[in-house]
């Protein structure tokens, strides 16, 4: 996945593109733009938005899910091929293939915002392996590295050489190589929302109230033929937009579903959202997300 030095001008350029991209697939961006941040990229507020209200939110056509990825042109063919053999298919590597393809090809329905993903990550599958041996030496996160990058060698090796030796044209083997199914493996695991997100269903146009346990949108849900054919191991979604949002410790959200029309932009289509609870931003103000309080190093370290 190495790309040559960026200048400020290339990534201005790609936060561009996916600016259009948002407002093309009918993202609320009414109160929050993406820019740099003194935590990297963020989304910043554009007008004061109150606790209680909606931040952003991205409609369901736009998210990056197993059933998108596994209906996507690569997805189709992953199930098709010889290599799979008619058998069940690694979810994971499903969600990893249409990441590697929707980055590279542009013409991908996520390529502009896969794009503005970095191309290299800092957890410690990508610490050379003597540096991780002495910094984690006697920890569980020595033994938990390493387990992770073994699955995600078995993953690999469940498709690959044999995806690229059947069909180069569309899975050349310089692109879906190892090192790039551990850049789509961080990205997923840093980025990504819990599926039972995809369960909530906020009140109209605010997050004030107690979120409602609904039913996934069908959109979203596998059919029973398509989940025969795979291993239900990600239950993980990617949410463009939602996940440029940085974490601070004291940020109280909620994530979740607004019924059509609760969005007040040009169009009638079930949107993803995150609700701001206990902060308010002045125009200007980085707009917080929360990772999860309990979570453990190990955790935060590998996703």
């Amino acid at each position: 996945m190495a790309e040559p030095t960026e200048t400020a001008a290339d990534v201005e350029a790609r936060l561009k593109a996916f600016s259009v991209w948002c407002e093309q697939r009918g993202c609320n961006l009414q109160k929050v733009r993406i820019a740099a941040t003194g935590h990297g990229l963020g989304l910043v507020a554009t007008e004061p938005i109150a606790a209680g209200q909606v931040a952003a939110s991205i409609p369901l056509t736009a998210l990056l899910s197993v059933p998108a990825a596994l209906r996507s042109e690569v997805g189709q063919a992953v199930l098709r091929s010889k290599a799979a053999g008619g058998g069940q298919v690694s979810a994971q590597a499903l969600m990893y293939i249409a990441m590697i393809d929707g980055r590279a090809r542009a013409s991908s329905t996520w390529h502009q915002y896969l794009a503005l993903i970095p191309s290299h990550h800092h957890d410690p599958l990508w610490w050379p392996k003597p540096d991780r041996c002495r910094l984690l030496a006697g920890t569980q996160l020595l033994h938990e590295s390493d387990r992770h990058e073994l699955q995600l060698r078995e993953v690999f090796e469940s498709l690959f050489p044999a995806l690229s030796e059947e069909d180069s044209t569309l899975f050349p083997p310089e692109r879906f190589s190892l090192e790039a199914f551990k850049w789509a493996r961080s990205s997923l695991a840093s980025r990504c929302f819990a599926e039972s997100q995809l369960e909530i269903m906020l009140s109209q146009g605010n997050g004030e109230d107690c979120p409602k346990q609904v039913e996934k949108p069908a959109s979203l849900q596998l059919r029973p033929e398509e989940a025969a054919r795979l291993l239900h191991d990600c239950p993980a979604v990617l949410c463009p937009l939602l996940d440029s949002t940085n974490h601070h410790p004291d940020s109280r959200v909620h994530v979740g579903l607004l019924p059509p029309g609760a969005v007040h932009i040009d169009n009638n289509e079930t949107h993803l959202a995150l609700a701001v609870q206990n902060f308010s931003y002045s125009a200007g103000d980085e707009v917080f997300n929360n990772y999860g309080s309990c979570r453990t190093n190990l955790q935060l370290l590998l996703g």
